[in-house]
């Protein structure tokens, strides 16, 4: 399957529930357009790694302006993914991924029918090499969720050609990792993504959940994660 032809047709959770007409839609769009922002904000009280963009005004791209060309010399030739986030409402959120920075700024951007004064490019990082990725949710009690080995579009488009997932379950109470299969090399995995959720200060956890409207139960942050 050639994935860069495919990432040129997707889109993104939002505009399905927009092609639906669904009453939440614009609700979705929301969270979904600026989720990497609160990422950084979140991060800024509890350090932990993430695809973190390298964010442009769509027409500095465009016109390669001065900040942006500095950004395009460095990694021109590097593979990508491409996030253009409306900051109109209304406007569907366009995306690429796969491609280098080169070709999406020479081939693909021009092809899209977007007026850029309208929205925000975000470039984040495209890895080539992957160990073990994984999608979860956490509600305090504990964590359930599915790891693969490779890259992490085979857990959110269903690609599993070099093998199945890993169903996992972790217990906060007793630290115990239990998996189906049973496979134990990626107990340590699970361990160290799950650690970034766990928040032994006070002081920590009370400012998330005023800026973020949460609640921690046993100390870890709850919600639904990707690594």
């Amino acid at each position: 399957m050639d994935l860069a032809e495919l990432y040129q047709k997707q889109i993104s959770l939002s505009e399905w529930f927009a092609d639906i007409d669904h009453e939440a839609t614009d609700a979705f769009r929301e969270e979904d357009n600026w989720k990497r922002k609160r990422m950084e904000e979140l991060a800024e009280i509890i350090p932990f790694p993430f695809d973190k963009p390298t964010s442009f005004q769509a027409t500095e791209v465009v016109e390669m302006k001065d900040a942006f060309n500095i950004y395009f010399e460095a990694h021109k030739n590097e593979l990508c993914a491409l996030r253009l986030i409306p900051k109109k409402e209304g406007l569907p959120k366009l995306r690429m991924r796969g491609m280098t920075v080169a070709d999406v700024v020479s081939n693909w951007l021009p092809q899209q029918d977007i007026d850029e004064e309208y929205y925000q490019a975000d470039f984040v990082p495209h890895p080539s090499d992957h160990i073990w990725s994984t999608i979860f949710i956490s509600n305090g009690h504990g964590a359930i969720g599915e790891v693969i080995a490779g890259s992490h579009n085979q857990l959110t488009q269903g690609f599993h050609d070099d093998g199945k997932p890993i169903v996992f379950r972790y217990e906060y109470t007793t630290d115990e990792v239990t998996t189906n299969p049973a496979t134990p090399e990626v107990y340590e995995h699970i361990k160290e993504i799950i650690s970034f959720l766990r928040i032994d200060t006070e002081e920590k956890r009370k400012e998330i959940e005023e800026k973020f409207h949460v609640s921690f139960l046993n100390g870890y942050l709850p919600g639904y994660f990707e690594r």
